[in-house]
């Protein structure tokens, strides 16, 4: 490898140039910058989400149904809340209230978020394990897509308002 140039005559705006065109490439053949496929790609998740709710009689299976596990269920739904708790906390106090940026929201607080991932993660396997003698193996991909739809319709909020 003797005949290659060292990258030494690569200045740091030239590497930064580099970069930024290699990401821009990436990016154009992903479909990354499309606002059209988010869009898409939203609508899609939520209109799965509202499908999957209404063919799965998802609210009247949590509230009625004697084969869900409550002891389970309440300990997922505890652990979503403080998910949930975590990302209101983040938003009103952190954002609006304290005007922390959200790139700052580590460095203000550290364990928020990992907090946040952890709940969401023992609620969903909680919550999965008090519906699994309803829909079996089914029980994860409802869930994963009622948690996608709440996802998309919570991050599209500020568009509304």
């Amino acid at each position: 490898l003797s005949h290659t140039k060292p990258l030494r005559h690569l200045t740091e705006t030239n590497f930064q140039k580099v970069e930024r065109s290699v990401t821009k490439r990436h990016n154009d053949l992903n479909g990354d910058n499309s606002p059209t496929v988010s869009l898409f790609q939203n609508v899609l998740w939520l209109l799965t989400s509202i499908g999957v709710f209404y063919f799965t009689d998802f609210a009247l299976v949590l509230l009625y149904d004697k084969r869900v596990d409550r002891l389970w269920l309440n300990i997922g739904a505890s652990g979503i809340g403080v998910a949930v708790l975590c990302c209101l906390y983040c938003l009103v106090w952190l954002s609006w209230i304290k005007k922390v940026r959200s790139e700052k929201w580590e460095e203000y607080n550290p364990f928020v978020i990992p907090t946040a991932t952890i709940a969401t993660l023992i609620g969903g396997a909680m919550i999965c394990k008090s519906v699994w003698p309803v829909w079996s193996i089914l029980a994860i991909p409802i869930l994963g897509t009622q948690f996608m739809g709440f996802i998309v319709f919570i991050a599209m909020i500020p568009d509304i308002l």
